[in-house]
């Protein structure tokens, strides 16, 4: 803490701690008093004890030693043989002051509180001497005793929102913590992640100052819950098919009093499971599990070396931004096969009228100026809004998508080629042939007269009695490009509306929720009016003029589109499991 500015730096506990402190005393003073540091053990997750041996005065040769020693109680109680009370200094031992411990630590811990425990003792030693813990000269018993503190971190706001939506999107989420299974317990209750209604843990103990050190309950694993409890030092007696029921079995595991080397261990048997591990983690400890996991995430306010070790930080240290991240990145995924599915089905009826030329014989369809129009034109806008769309409604209420399933899959190369493409097709050709019909021509006089006919320098095609001159023809075939044309991109017009959802309904979902959608189907509608009206640009496109029905028919198989979507949609949501369904999804 700086004297000047009263700025505490630290971990949280540390800072709420110290801020504690100077509520009651000069914390600066107390420093002064203490500042003779000859020997310090600072605190690790195996140990669970932070231990300073400050040097209080010298006589002589010899010299007064004050130990202090934080950490945690249930550790810190087995060093301990006094207490120090109200009353004094007692002993300090089984019907001699633990239970009374006990029944703090457990009330403290049940209400979601961090316990702390302290002790000190005082002894003499040499003024020279190099305290070790391999040489045996610092005192770890006989200790006395001095209480606990309770540190209460609650959990923010929207953290139980988010485990629901985890919960609810086919996430486990599982806590590793080196807290107490009591405080860990209660902090899982508290954000819902196991139930609330499962009571408090009782801790029974069986030997001489056993502070809350518990065995495995047989509850932990209970079938009926979907939830389980571990303690850290039952992680190693765990069997292969225990592991299998945690990771596979269980959506929620709360895992106390860990270690760095078990955080690592954890994260390997789940990956052994085939589960995609995304890890959370702050300390320096806890770097090679954030290293082996698929997605490290480290807080913003961790260190730099978790900051390293992690592909994500976590700025604002929020498990909640997690969440919202998974909601970002599903709905990036399915808009990208949302993009798939508006542009893929385009490219047959682009193709079709080149194979009705070369093997039917029959006038050209479409330029390749018009389907670069197309491609490089009114294609642009509608599939760059795409990326606007809002996620669907239920796109936190499907669960996570397997490993191996392929961006393209048999669906969505299904719907684009095989459905909406060949209708869309459909309507292209319907408009292409009305433009031969409005002329009083047969239709089936078309197969194999491009061979001598609607060409420059051709024969006179004839018809139904009638005879149409070369500039007759020409500009007929115009008209017939144009209306092509015309069919893909108002096809398009209808295809979009549909790929907007996978699954959930388009009047659910909502017509203008996407502003960006809105207007780029106004320029497409723009553009494709120039392309076919627009003198000049027309010509140079290799079109012309087309009557106002090509529009209708292409808008009743647009419309029909949309319907058949919205009956495949209906039936994925109610019947997902079907067979015969499933092969209509993408």
């Amino acid at each position: 803490m700086s004297q000047k500015h009263s700025t505490a730096i630290g971990t949280p506990s540390e800072v709420a701690m110290l801020n504690y402190a100077a509520t009651l005393i000069n914390v600066h003073k107390c420093r002064q008093e203490y500042e003779d540091v000859a020997f310090e053990i600072p605190f690790n997750s195996k140990r669970k004890w932070h231990l300073k041996i400050i040097r209080m005065g010298v006589q002589g040769e010899e010299a007064e030693y004050r130990l202090f020693i934080k950490g945690a109680s249930e550790v810190l109680a087995k060093m301990c043989s006094q207490i120090l009370t109200k009353n004094g200094i007692k002993e300090f031992g089984r019907n001699k002051g633990i239970e009374e411990l006990e029944a703090a630590y457990t009330e403290f811990a049940n209400g979601g509180h961090r316990v702390i425990g302290f002790a000190q003792t005082t002894f003499r030693a040499p003024v020279d001497v190099e305290f070790s813990l391999d040489v045996g000269n610092v005192p770890l018993n006989g200790l006395i005793f001095l209480g606990v503190c309770a540190i209460m971190d609650p959990p923010r706001e929207k953290t139980k929102e988010a485990i629901n939506s985890c919960k609810t999107a086919g996430i486990k989420v599982f806590m590793v913590t080196g807290d107490h299974q009591l405080t860990a317990c209660a902090i899982a209750r508290q954000i819902g992640l196991i139930d609330e209604n499962g009571g408090k843990i009782e801790i029974k103990n069986g030997g001489e100052n056993n502070l809350p050190e518990e065995e495995g309950k047989p509850w932990e694993f209970d079938p009926k819950n979907d939830w389980a409890v571990v303690q850290g030092q039952q992680i190693s007696r765990l069997t292969a098919e225990q592991w299998d029921q945690l990771i596979l079995k269980k959506n929620s595991v709360v895992f106390a009093r860990t270690t760095p080397e078990q955080k690592l261990f954890i994260v390997e048997q789940c990956q052994k499971r085939k589960q995609i591990i995304a890890m959370t983690g702050d300390g320096v400890n806890d770097a090679p599990a954030l290293k082996k996991a698929e997605i490290g995430i480290a807080m913003g306010s961790g260190s730099e070396v978790a900051k390293q070790a992690a592909d994500i930080v976590l700025i604002d240290d929020n498990f909640s931004s997690i969440v919202q991240a998974v909601k970002e990145g599903r709905a990036m995924y399915e808009n990208i096969k949302k993009l798939l599915a508006y542009t893929m089905p385009h490219s047959f009826p682009e193709v079709w009228p080149i194979i009705i030329n070369f093997c039917f014989g029959m006038p050209v369809g479409i330029t390749a100026l018009q389907i670069l129009s197309i491609d490089l034109g009114t294609e642009i806008f509608p599939g760059i809004s795409l990326a606007n769309e809002k996620p669907e409604g239920d796109v936190m209420a499907r669960p996570p998508r397997a490993v191996n399933k392929v961006l393209i899959s048999n669906g969505l190369l299904a719907y684009s080629y095989i459905y909406t493409g060949q209708i869309q097709s459909l309507g292209c050709f319907l408009a292409y042939c009305y433009v031969f019909w409005c002329k009083g021509i047969n239709i089936l006089d078309l197969p194999f007269s491009a061979l001598n006919c609607w060409k420059k320098g051709g024969d006179i095609f004839k018809s139904n009695g009638l005879e149409f001159s070369v500039e007759q023809q020409l500009l007929i075939g115009r008209q017939a490009t144009s209306a092509w044309q015309m069919g893909i991109v108002f096809g398009q017009f209808f295809n979009i509306w549909s790929a907007r959802t996978r699954r959930i309904s388009l009047f659910r979902h909502g017509f203008c929720s996407n502003q960006a959608l809105i207007k780029a189907l106004i320029i497409e509608l723009i553009l494709i009016n120039c392309y076919v009206y627009l003198p000049g640009l027309n010509e140079f496109l290799g079109g012309a003029a087309i009557p106002w029905q090509c529009w209708v028919v292409v808008a009743a198989v647009g419309i029909f589109i949309n319907i058949y979507n919205e009956i495949r949609k209906y039936f994925i949501r109610h019947y997902p499991k079907n067979k015969i369904v499933r092969l209509f999804k993408w």
